[in-house]
């Protein structure tokens, strides 16, 4: 086993998996620090800059594959889950050899395994996984999605099944037409069906249940009107509906 380590912001569950293929599935979470970002290139929606800003890497712990495995299994004797998801931050900045071995140990210990990234850096170890989830940023992030990460973004869409493995969600803002354009525009350069809408909680502001609703409401409309999106899943974020903005949720 390797001694190399990975920065964990923290772990966490069991609880719900709030958007994507297994929303409202028994999940536990692995957060790893470090995203590729930087300045004012992180989105400016972003509810995890814990894990993401490296003015926070002190509170970050460096931690082997065995001792996550062990910690989540320590998780699981107080609630059993069968998924474990690893976000960020993004996993995908690490190397291959250390993110193939922890998957390779929960996997050992009977986990499935999943992963959510920007799908900005393709990494050959996420073909061992049983889910990925890519979610490329949309336009209210504050960035621009360039031709590199589109070239980044199709070698998920070419190299993986998406009938067994992989899905597409997009963090969209009810309120802004260009994300929906940009959602049509992922439909449509790499023909995947399996899309998710995810509807942006904004942690800048404060959080209103009732607003949330609106919003959503909204969302919906918007994309019923592309016919691109006839085979798109639109959810708000269900741990936000459940706890707001609370962490470790």
């Amino acid at each position: 086993m390797t001694e190399k380590k990975i920065a964990i912001s923290e772990i966490f569950g069991p609880t719900i998996a709030g958007e994507g293929l297994k929303a409202g599935q028994r999940t536990h979470f692995i957060r790893v620090g470090h995203c590729d970002g930087g300045g004012q290139k992180w989105c400016d929606w972003c509810d995890t800059m814990f894990s993401v800003d490296p003015i926070y890497k002190d509170d970050w712990k460096l931690m082997t594959p065995a001792e996550i495995v062990s910690q989540v299994n320590h998780r699981n004797a107080l609630g059993r889950a069968i998924w474990v998801n690893i976000s960020g931050g993004n996993p995908l900045l690490y190397d291959n050899e250390l993110m193939a071995e922890l998957v390779s140990l929960l996997h050992r210990a009977g986990y499935a395994v999943a992963v959510e990234t920007q799908g900005t850096i393709y990494r050959p170890w996420i073909k061992h996984l049983d889910l990925v989830t890519v979610s490329p940023k949309a336009p209210s992030a504050g960035s621009t999605f360039t031709p590199e990460m589109w070239t980044e973004l199709l070698k998920f869409t070419d190299d993986l099944d998406e009938n067994e493995n992989l899905c597409v969600k997009i963090a969209i803002d009810g309120d802004s037409a260009a994300d929906l354009d940009f959602a049509v525009e992922v439909r449509n350069r790499t023909r995947i069906s399996t899309l998710y809408l995810s509807l942006v909680t904004w942690p800048s502001k404060p959080f209103d249940l009732s607003l949330m609703a609106e919003r959503y409401g909204k969302l919906i409309e918007a994309a019923l009107k592309r016919p691109a999106l006839v085979h798109a899943t639109i959810l708000p974020q269900l741990h936000a509906v459940a706890w707001g903005q609370e962490r470790g949720r």
